[in-house]
């Protein structure tokens, strides 16, 4: 997702979060459900440019990962 942002493909970052959010949803973690809705609002839709603060969101999910001890592949 970051590394999507980061090259400019904020339909991938979005198709991402997504995912994250279904993820979170299915294994009851409800504040990375949370930080991930609040980004998929920021980066706004398809399409379109994201808001301003997006990166902001993408750290808060990056920190409820390592809260709740998601290691990477």
């Amino acid at each position: 997702m970051n590394d999507a942002a980061l090259a400019g493909d904020f339909d991938e970052a979005r198709f991402r979060a997504k995912l994250i959010v279904g993820k979170a949803d299915a294994a009851g973690h409800s504040d990375l459900v949370r930080a991930g809705a609040h980004l998929m609002y920021t980066l706004g839709p398809m399409g379109t440019p994201p808001h301003s603060g997006y990166g902001a969101g993408m750290l808060r999910i990056a920190n409820e990962l390592d809260r709740i001890g998601f290691t990477p592949l």
